[in-house]
């Protein structure tokens, strides 16, 4: 037979706990009590609830059961099966079952199978050595004191020792641990004549006093500098701070502006070229023209011919807005060399293309031959490029 403390021993780490054919153990958190009356402080604890309706096996017990006794999994269904029919009919002859450390269950005159659980075993592990605590009530206790006897001369006892009398038993007022003395009821100690009373110092010390004060002058420096920091500095444009920028007598020279000369390097030295020798060069069927305009920007500016200058066979340049413009663009191709971008361009120019670098990107110059302005008709394009045997890919920018 099963013992009945692996129920408990399940219990005390699960919130339920089914015995497959007979019924269920259900249980939820009972936090700490206090009972005013009999002055005790009970620990929380694990209420247990039982219901005869939880009889489908849910494998926690049959498996628990398997490891514990080392058979198999059918093994141990077969022994709660049993356990069942055993506890079934022990409640029928109207026996109690007794569970360790769980409580009992027994059978009531109705039929229904009543649990009554065990209060002097706690099964929730994080009360684990917990126990009980004792408290004194608030109420008020008064204590007969003892009888003493009057202090005489041992002489005089032997003498007269109907003089040696007890002295009369005084009242005295108790008040409990944790109970404050109400005023009106106060407790006092007479002193004798012989006990000399030394007075306690009751100048009453001003803790604090000077607290807020230190912290108010703490204050004005800080609040000034709140607001002479962002407002006198920079440091909200340079996001950096100074030590000198502590200082409010420290004067700031005005900033004064002084012409330089620029030098005559980088874009400067292209620019004093004319139009007309930056394209004497170009061939007669060349329609755009890539302007560079600094070593990332490349302004494509188409050729036409004006027809008051057509008979005498000379050719005037104005700028036009390119032939595609969008953000989606055909990449023909990426080189890291300039010149070789520009003998790709060229080369797609003399078939009738609008080619032109776009820009350097990581190093590499990229080569777009059309702009569009959505991805649909740049991918439409695209199919047209790759059936003439040019391959591109779209890049959005």
């Amino acid at each position: 037979m099963i013992p009945s403390q692996y129920v408990s021993e399940l219990l005390l780490r699960h919130n339920c706990l089914i015995i497959p054919g007979f019924g269920g153990f259900v249980a939820r958190y009972a936090p700490a009590k206090i009972d005013w009356n009999r002055g005790v402080i009970a620990p929380p604890s694990k209420e247990l609830l039982f219901n005869s309706h939880l009889i489908q096996s849910d494998g926690l017990f049959a498996n628990y059961l398997a490891n514990v006794r080392n058979i198999s999994f059918e093994e141990a269904e077969q022994l709660l099966k049993e356990l069942a029919s055993d506890w079934k009919g022990q409640l029928s002859e109207g026996k109690r079952i007794e569970i360790e450390k769980v409580g009992i269950l027994y059978k009531e005159t109705s039929g229904v199978i009543a649990f009554e659980q065990d209060r002097f075993f706690n099964l929730l592990l994080s009360s684990f050595g917990l126990k009980e605590v004792t408290f004194i009530s608030e109420k008020e206790e008064k204590v007969t004191e003892q009888p003493v006897l009057k202090k005489v001369d041992l002489q005089e006892a032997i003498e007269a020792p109907e003089k040696v009398v007890a002295e009369e038993p005084k009242e005295l007022n108790v008040i409990p641990i944790g109970t404050s003395i109400r005023k009106g009821n106060p407790v006092q100690e007479v002193p004798s004549d012989d006990e000399k009373i030394i007075p306690i110092n009751t100048k009453k010390t001003k803790s604090g006093f000077g607290w807020k004060y230190l912290a108010a002058a703490a204050m004005v420096p800080f609040g000034f500098f709140a607001y002479w920091i962002p407002m006198k500095t920079d440091v909200l444009e340079s996001g950096k701070i100074a030590l000198a920028d502590f200082n409010p007598f420290r004067t700031v020279p005005e900033s004064v502006y002084s012409a330089e000369k620029l030098s005559d390097t980088g874009v400067a030295e292209e620019l004093h070229y004319d139009w007309e020798e930056l394209t004497k060069d170009l061939p007669r069927e060349i329609e755009v023209f890539n302007y560079r305009f600094n070593e990332n920007l490349y302004i494509p500016v188409r050729l036409i011919a004006d027809e008051k200058t057509a008979s005498t066979g000379q050719t005037e340049t104005v700028v036009v807005s390119p032939q595609y413009s969008g953000n989606y663009h055909l990449i023909a191709g990426c080189f890291s060399s300039q010149e070789n971008a520009e003998n790709l361009v060229t080369d797609l120019k003399n078939k009738g293309y609008a080619a032109r670098i776009l820009d350097v990107n990581k190093g590499l110059h990229r080569v777009t031959i059309a702009s569009f302005e959505n991805q649909s008709a740049a991918a439409t394009e695209m199919n047209t490029f790759s059936s003439q045997g040019i391959s591109t890919w779209v890049l959005k920018k």
